[in-house]
């Protein structure tokens, strides 16, 4: 639980703790971004790319330099299907030595409306309602979900990016020099793909470890602020999984929960009633009850933030 409430004074502290840097380039459809001598870029990323109407096809080129060896990768992503439910993208990446490859998949994501490009993905993003295309360059791989053998040895460093786009996308590119992107791979050789974030959170969270042992140790009111930092930990912790569940339910497995709740309910009125009025009414209870349990989860999250600021109010004297 203490862990919980670190982790934000990680987050806070990452900015400090960490070497590299990031140049954020706006919502653009046309960018070019090329770093000094000495310094590499590791990760590239297009954000919120809409989805464009009726099935058209979206398409994105990166024309990545790895100091004179260029990868030329474009994605076409598309809604398809009832209500757009279905995304599918095409990737094709070209070798410098002029080798093609070609990814191509299909993803259920209903309630997604654009979606987000990771050219290596290493530094993390907190990212929920859309599409993540995550894209590994050496050995060349492209999915929705980060590939599990990817590595930071698997990184091909780069030092210019040329971004083209028919939809504007908010494009940001990570780097840090050479010397410091050596040190940072040569720590993680294991194959964590924690990666720059997990690097700097390291360093982060021993100086929150720090900073929560000095609070403790105030006289008298540092026990009452550890034990309200634990009693916030645990609550965080329980919202957190609350809205994990939500999300995963009712945004990412939405239309096949939806699709599948309909089913059942239209079964099991036709199965029970004995005339139309009654099939109905079946059907109507039903639909009020789901509704009923959303609202009952959303009220119970509300009432745990405000017993949380109770509990902490009654836990520190003089408040």
């Amino acid at each position: 639980m203490r862990a919980v409430i670190l982790l934000f004074i990680a987050i806070a502290l990452i900015q400090t703790a960490s070497a590299y840097e990031h140049a954020d380039l706006g919502s653009t459809k046309t960018t070019v971004y090329e770093v000094p001598q000495g310094y590499v870029i590791f990760s590239v990323y297009a954000n919120d790319i809409p989805f464009k109407p009726n099935e058209e096809w979206s398409t994105q080129t990166f024309h990545l330099n790895a100091f004179g060896q260029t990868y030329v990768l474009t994605v076409k992503g598309r809604a398809e299907g009832v209500y757009g439910a279905y995304k599918h993208f095409y990737v094709n990446l070209t070798y410098p030595n002029g080798t093609v490859e070609t990814r191509e998949f299909v993803d259920i994501a209903f309630a997604a409306a654009d979606y987000d490009i990771k050219v290596q993905y290493v530094a993390e993003e907190l990212d929920w309602v859309d599409v993540d295309v995550y894209i590994v360059l050496n050995p060349f791989d492209a999915a929705t979900e980060q590939p599990e053998t990817f590595t930071l040895s698997d990184v091909v460093p780069l030092n210019k990016v040329t971004f083209t786009s028919d939809q504007e996308a908010h494009v940001i590119v990570y780097f840090t020099t050479a010397e410091h992107w050596q040190e940072i791979v040569e720590a993680f050789e294991s194959g964590d793909i924690a990666g720059i974030v997990g690097f700097a959170g390291e360093q982060a969270g021993n100086v929150g470890w720090q900073v929560y042992g000095a609070l403790c140790s105030v006289p008298y009111v540092g026990e009452y602020a550890c034990t309200a930092l634990d009693v916030a930990g645990q609550s965080v912790g329980l919202v957190t999984d609350v809205f994990y569940w939500l999300k995963f339910i009712f945004i990412d497995n939405g239309l096949l929960f939806f699709t599948l709740f309909e089913a059942l309910v239209l079964a099991y009125a036709a199965l029970t009633s004995w005339d139309i009025f009654v099939f109905f009414r079946r059907y109507a209870d039903a639909h009020r009850a789901l509704f009923t349990f959303i609202i009952g989860i959303i009220r119970a999250t509300v009432q745990i933030f405000t017993s949380l600021i109770q509990a902490i109010g009654s836990i520190i004297p003089f408040t």
